[in-house]
C-alpha cells in the first residue's frame, strides 16, 4: 500500500533538504452545526495545495494530494 499523501509530501521535501521551508496552515470554520477544516500546504510561504473537509485528517490528505499534483509528483 502506498504511503499517505502527507507522508509522500514530507518525504519529498526531506529528500530535497528543504523540509523546513514547508508549512501547513490549518483553519477551522463553522458550517451550520458541523465544523469544516481548511488546510493549505505552503513552500516558502507560497501555497502549493489547499483542501477543505469535515475532518482534519481528510483535509490534510486532500491538500497534500493537490500539492503533490502541483509539483508533478502525483
Amino acid at each position: 500500500m502506498a504511503d499517505p499523501a502527507t507522508v509522500r509530501l514530507n518525504n519529498y521535501f526531506q529528500a530535497q533538504g528543504t523540509v523546513t521551508q514547508l508549512s501547513c496552515e490549518l483553519r477551522e470554520t463553522p458550517s451550520n452545526a458541523a465544523g469544516r477544516w481548511t488546510v493549505t500546504y505552503k513552500f516558502n510561504n507560497n501555497p502549493l495545495g489547499s483542501a477543505t473537509a469535515g475532518r482534519l485528517g481528510d483535509a490534510k490528505e486532500h491538500a497534500a494530494s493537490v500539492a503533490l499534483r502541483a509539483l508533478g509528483l502525483f
